[in-house]
C-alpha cells in the first residue's frame, strides 16, 4: 500500500508540508521526508512509538521533522484555534482501526483551516469503515488490499 500511495504522490511530494496524524512508526511521514518533503510533523500519542520515532530520526540525521506526543484530535482541534505557521500540503491519517476515530477525525478536519489549497489527504482504513469527507474533498484514486482500503483525496 505504501508504495502505491507514494506512486500516486510522486508529484505532490518534492517540498511538501506533510502531518503524520497517529504516525505510530512514523512509516508514511519517514517516506515522504525519503523522498523529498520538505519538512513532517508526526503527531501520536503513544509514548514508546515516539521514542522510537525520534531515535529513527536521530539515526537518520533527519532535522526536518517534528515530533509530538499528544491526542491527534486535540491537535486537530488546535487547528480550529490556531492554524500551523505553514499550511499542510500531504495528509495521512491512519488511525488505529479499533478506535474508529475517522468521522471525527474528518469533522475536526473539514472545520480547520490548516490545509493548503489543493492539499493530498491519504485515509487507510478496513473495508468496512465508513465515514463523510468534507464535500470540499475530491475523490482521487483508491485501492483495496486484503482487508484494508486507501484513499487519497484532493481538497478543492
Amino acid at each position: 500500500m505504501r508504495e502505491t500511495l507514494f506512486n500516486w504522490l510522486q508529484i505532490d511530494i518534492h517540498q511538501a508540508n506533510c502531518l503524520d496524524l497517529f504516525a505510530g512508526s512514523g512509516a508514511l511521514g519517514l517516506e515522504a521526508l525519503s523522498r523529498g518533503a520538505r519538512h513532517c510533523t508526526f503527531v501520536d500519542n503513544h509514548p514508546v512509538a515516539i521514542q522510537q520515532l525520534r531515535e529513527n530520526l536521530t539515526k537518520l540525521d533527519c532535522n526536518n521533522a517534528t515530533v509530538l506526543n499528544e491526542d491527534a484530535l486535540g491537535y486537530l482541534r488546535m487547528f480550529q484555534q490556531t492554524p500551523p505557521e505553514e499550511s499542510i500540503d500531504i495528509l495521512f491519517i491512519d488511525p488505529p482501526f479499533a478506535a474508529e476515530l475517522w468521522d471525527e477525525t474528518l469533522l475536526l478536519l473539514e472545520k480547520s483551516h490548516g490545509l493548503s489549497q489543493g492539499a493530498a489527504i491519504y485515509i487507510e482504513a478496513p473495508i468496512n469503515a465508513h465515514f463523510s469527507v468534507p464535500n470540499s474533498w475530491s475523490l482521487h484514486r483508491h485501492k483495496r488490499s486484503g482487508n484494508v482500503c486507501c484513499y487519497l483525496y484532493y481538497l478543492t
